[in-house]
């Protein structure tokens, strides 16, 4: 994965945007595309009415390229935390090709749903008691 950083020169533009550009690579190597191609994935959030443009610096490292798809997707977070409706929702998938932010997200609607926190434990420790 390679980050653009908000203010690096890319084939001489200068961005000053506040958002990362994330550009996830995919290859036969991973079963998703045939051998010799690759399937890539060009992120940001959206800052400006036009958001191709954004990303611009990210494509910019993929060319050339046979076939591009662009859409936006806005992000939904939850209006209510889900205690007197006892519905629970969760946010949308963010920018982000990691999945950090959704491993947030799956803890805190634990938390919301058993009122505690998750704790992190070794499967093979029988007895569950070990913190190390």
């Amino acid at each position: 994965m390679y980050t653009i950083e908000d203010t690096e020169c890319v084939t001489g533009l200068l961005w000053c945007l506040c958002a990362d550009i994330y550009v996830c690579l995919l290859s036969y190597a991973h079963n998703v595309a045939a051998e010799g191609k690759y399937v890539a994935v060009v992120s940001t959030m959206v800052e400006t009415c036009n958001p191709e443009k954004e990303v611009q610096p990210g494509l910019a490292l993929l060319e050339p390229i046979m076939e591009k798809f662009v859409s936006v997707s806005n992000l939904m977070v939850p209006t209510d935390d889900g205690r007197r409706s006892q519905i629970f929702v969760s946010r949308s998938y963010d920018h982000t090709p990691h999945f950090e932010s959704e491993t947030d997200d799956i803890m805190d609607l634990y938390r919301r749903v058993t009122g505690s926190e998750f704790i992190f434990r070794d499967p093979r420790d029988a007895d569950g008691d070990s913190d190390e």
